[in-house]
């Protein structure tokens, strides 16, 4: 259900965006003779004659009462829209129960280390976990495969469905029981494709990376080494 309000949110932004350039085309129809006489015909296009919208006051005020509502109608349904997408998709949404960008420490299969060569299709190399319904694992050569997953946080499981477009669609992956020995640890044990599989992680500090540390300064008194 996740994926398709996320769906029905991109076409919305989809028919948004066309609307953009449909919307002064239209506003340059009653323009066209004279577009036409410019560009096609080479001829000498008369000044542009903006009719007054109303003839009298009484009709002015009606005007401007009548953009005034509408703008107040434009300002607030893009302002409710966006408080709903903050507490739908956005910062306010629910994190899950594993939320979390989580560095993969061991991964073995069949009861045997895998290593961590970039030539390995099945070994993960993170697991990024962002919002409920989905996951994402980074393969060793750095490809992002998000697919459809469900983390039971009762029974401590999590769940993976097969991407859209393999067959057949949606049928379990994989299916771990997880577990949290410490604080900054993730274990996933349980099949991979069919096959027993044992995973640890540890999850990353955002403040770690280099976009979140310390703003850069041209000037600074005491650069970091």
């Amino acid at each position: 259900m996740a994926w398709a309000r996320i769906h029905d949110r991109q076409r919305g932004i989809d028919s948004v965006r066309a609307s953009r350039y449909r919307t002064p085309l239209i506003l340059l129809v009653p323009q066209a003779r004279r577009f036409a006489d410019f560009f096609l015909l080479a001829r000498r296009a008369d000044p542009a004659v903006q009719p007054p919208l109303c003839t009298s006051r009484r009709g002015a005020r009606i005007a401007g009462f009548a953009q005034t509502a509408v703008g107040i109608w434009l300002v607030g349904g893009v302002a409710v829209l966006g408080w709903s997408s903050w507490w739908e998709y956005g910062g306010g949404a629910p994190k899950p129960e594993l939320y979390g960008l989580w560095e993969v420490t061991e991964f073995r299969m069949d009861g045997r280390p895998v290593p961590p060569l970039l030539t390995d299709p099945d070994r993960w190399q993170r697991l990024v976990i962002e919002k409920e319904g989905a996951v994402s694992w980074q393969r060793m050569n750095g490809a992002l495969v998000t697919v459809p997953a469900q983390i039971d946080a009762t029974a401590h499981t999590l769940t993976v469905a097969a991407p859209a477009g393999t067959d057949p669609a949606g049928m379990p992956i994989a299916d771990f029981a997880y577990a949290r020995p410490e604080p900054g640890i993730l274990r996933l044990d349980g099949e991979l494709d069919g096959r027993p599989a044992t995973i640890d992680l540890r999850a990353t500090d955002p403040a770690a990376f280099p976009l979140n540390g310390p703003r850069f300064h041209w000037v600074q008194d005491h650069p970091d080494q």
